[in-house]
């Protein structure tokens, strides 16, 4: 067919067409349910502990596993967060303790 242009994906794939890496959810990082994976909460001394993945309050997850929402900060995937924030899925929250003097 003499003028028709055929488009490619960046795999080699006819456009529109699904192909093996466009649609390959490990390839970009896409989570689905099958791969959902528990919330990390770091603790100041280091250690790790999985908590659920459903999301919630910053504030009610730490009250959870016992830890004073008032003595802490907390960031979420690397950024500070406040105590209202949503937190879940495959987030990870790292507990950092205040220290206070005078």
């Amino acid at each position: 067919m003499a003028g028709v242009v055929r488009h490619k994906d960046d795999f080699g794939y006819p456009a529109g067409m699904p192909s093996p890496g466009r649609d390959d959810p490990a390839l970009y990082g896409v989570r689905t349910p099958s791969t959902r994976t528990a919330m990390k909460l770091i603790l100041p001394d280091r250690t790790i502990r999985t908590v659920g993945s459903a999301p919630a309050p910053v504030e009610s997850i730490l009250k959870r596993e016992g830890i004073n929402p008032i003595e802490v900060m907390v960031s979420r995937n690397g950024k500070l967060v406040t105590e209202d924030t949503i937190a879940g899925g495959d987030d990870e929250l790292r507990v950092i303790r205040i220290s206070h003097g005078g």
